[in-house]
């Protein structure tokens, strides 16, 4: 039940992760 709390904030950290992680890999992409 506790674990419920912290759903959203997980689901919020992947999000903002993915993003990061696609915008990075992005510049290597075009440093490349």
């Amino acid at each position: 039940r506790r674990i419920s709390r912290y759903v959203p904030y997980v689901e919020t950290y992947r999000k903002r992760v993915f993003f990061v992680w696609r915008t990075m890999t992005r510049i290597n992409y075009r440093w490349e």
